[in-house]
């Protein structure tokens, strides 16, 4: 029967055209990605290592950093690395040590009287004396690494969490919980040292959810397939016969569970995979061994190893989804009021999750940490809810922790709801 079922679900039009829908918007997606990437609006460092092609991997720790700053100085103030450059073909002006003085010559000219014509040219020759073409691909990488490197050391400071309103922290210890994880988690990342690569596929795939919420889709989609598996039943005859049969009631209620746990997971694991195949094509996959932002047990993952983790959580999501709509099913007689609840109960914490940020943090880690929002989440960085008891703070937990107890959680209460409203459900001559 489970095969059967399975069949049914995937051969249905409806939930054929869904998929094939969401898999090409998906590679529609991608393709906008790295579009952005290429015209350099939103990267402009990664706009040159796209159109160079000259990334090489490189890891960064605190014994090398200043090694590293030291080569960038080395460029800047040797003669030989500069040239005239023609402005247009750079994505952004990288002048070295040089900068200052030709903003200083460009506002010089500005308040000159000269006319336009004279101005331009004269603004023009500045423009254009860079770093080389020979060195410009080494010298925005080392700029890149380095200033993220000093980012994530900033971020390990008092400073910057005293920077967040209602922080005046004198000592780490007088963190609040969740600053403590992240800063835990930022110190742990920088004592590993962090690997840097051309891995902006990689990036952009881990967290296509949070910026596409195509997972919604999906969502629904499992939705709809739980509701067709037990409420279309109630509206025919087919209950009638199912309860008749030996073992009917418990035996075909357990494969209709076993086919939607495994159709939600199917479909999860096939939208995720065809992300990684849209990703691939349009960025390729280079830079696997890169270091996400994410944090777990200790160890730093690598952009490649983030991969499984988030359609792991996308299937965990998926099974509660499917779970949670069977026992909506389960005591509904109707088709269109079971599918009416179950889309009120996705969309209803999807637009809190994804437009709303609430005070209580303790609101925010619940309604992100429900099934249909776990799948729209940056999965390269970890992220941390503190937890409060009439204002005082009890502690911290990574969002990862929240995924796997909330979706636990619903399908454990949804499964008494599910046996109860089928053996219960009154029989309609």
């Amino acid at each position: 029967m489970v095969k059967y079922e399975l069949k049914k679900l995937f051969l249905n039009r409806f939930i054929l055209i869904t998929l094939i829908s969401c898999i090409a918007l998906t590679f529609a997606y991608a393709a906008y990605s790295k579009n952005c990437y290429e015209n350099g609006n939103l990267y402009t460092y990664e706009a040159v290592f796209l159109d160079k092609n000259a990334f090489r991997e490189i890891t960064v720790t605190k014994n090398n950093i200043n090694t590293l700053e030291e080569r960038i100085s080395e460029i800047e103030a040797d003669d030989r690395s500069y040239d005239y450059i023609d402005p247009a073909t750079r994505q952004f002006q990288y002048y070295g040590r040089f900068a200052d003085e030709t903003y200083g010559k460009i506002n010089e000219i500005y308040r000159n009287t000269e006319s336009a014509k004279e101005q331009e040219e004269k603004i023009k020759c500045l423009e254009s004396y860079q770093i080389s073409d020979r060195l410009f691909a080494e010298y925005c990488i080392l700029l890149y690494v380095t200033e993220q490197f000093r980012e994530l050391e900033y971020r390990t400071t008092l400073a910057y969490f005293n920077s967040f309103d209602g922080v005046d922290a004198k000592t780490a210890d007088e963190l609040p919980s969740k600053y403590k994880s992240e800063l835990q988690s930022n110190l742990t990342r920088l004592e590993s040292g962090v690997t840097y690569s051309s891995d902006f596929g990689w990036r952009e795939l881990l967290k296509a959810g949070k910026a596409s919420a195509l997972p919604v889709i999906i969502s629904i989609l499992i939705t709809l397939a739980a509701v067709t598996a037990i409420s279309s039943d109630y509206e025919t005859a087919m209950y009638s016969l199912i309860i008749c049969t030996k073992n009917g009631r418990k035996k075909i209620l357990q494969k209709k569970l076993v086919s939607i746990s495994l159709f939600a997971v199917m479909v999860s694991v096939i939208f995720n995979l065809s992300a990684l195949c849209a990703y691939g094509i349009f960025f390729t996959l280079n830079g696997k061994n890169a270091s996400s932002a994410a944090v777990i047990s200790g160890i730093v993952l690598t952009l490649a190893q983030c991969f499984p983790v988030m359609t792991a959580f996308s299937a965990l999501s998926a099974l509660a989804v499917g779970f949670s709509a069977l026992a909506v099913s389960s005591v509904c007689g109707k088709s269109f009021v079971a599918s009416g609840i179950n889309l009120l109960l996705i969309f209803i914490p999807f637009l809190f999750g994804f437009f709303f940020t609430f005070k209580n943090e303790n609101i925010n880690a619940f309604i992100h940490s429900l099934p249909v929002n776990i799948p729209i989440c940056d999965f390269s960085t970890s992220v941390y809810f503190g937890y409060t008891w009439f204002g005082r703070d009890i502690g911290a937990g990574s969002s990862f922790t929240a995924f796997i107890f909330m979706s636990f959680m619903l399908s454990v209460i949804s499964l008494p709801i599910i046996y109860s409203g089928w053996y219960k459900r009154r029989i309609i001559k």
